[in-house]
């Protein structure tokens, strides 16, 4: 249920891949208590759901690929995170949500259409990778 990616691979094992950098980024960051966390181009919620897993904030994901939403909210509902992740279907371009309402705004996949400081508030953390590739998960081409 994962669109496929370069070569066959689901774009899901992609980002299952990118998990132990998530998790190493995610152990940079200051602590935050309860943080209200924005997920830009989430898919179908790989990151998401290792963010709740690693955070007792509150997540809403956000993508614009439909399809990709679906699996993500059976996903939510499957692990009874309804109450915690909201399932967002946006543009990045005129996000629909108040100005700094966001203590963390996670941006993997989909940074190089989005860079803004708009979406968090004083201290807060945007953590958008450069890249969605490194040495030891790039497909070969």
């Amino acid at each position: 249920a994962s669109p496929s990616g370069p070569m066959g691979v689901t774009q899901d094992a992609l980002r299952a891949n990118l998990l132990p950098f998530l998790d190493r980024a995610w152990g940079l960051l200051p602590r935050m208590q309860r943080p209200r966390v924005l997920d830009i181009g989430c898919g179908t919620g790989v990151p998401t759901l290792r963010l709740a897993e690693l955070t007792d904030g509150d997540i809403v994901a956000l993508d614009i690929d439909e399809k990709a939403l679906e699996v993500l909210r059976a996903r939510v509902d499957r692990r009874g995170l309804s109450h915690r992740i909201a399932v967002c279907r946006a543009s990045l371009i005129g996000l629909p949500f108040e100005d700094q309402g966001f203590d963390l705004v996670w941006c993997e996949g989909a940074c190089s259409y989005w860079a803004s400081a708009r979406a968090y508030g004083r201290g807060g953390v945007c953590c958008a990778p450069a890249a969605a590739w490194s040495p030891t998960t790039r497909p070969e081409t």
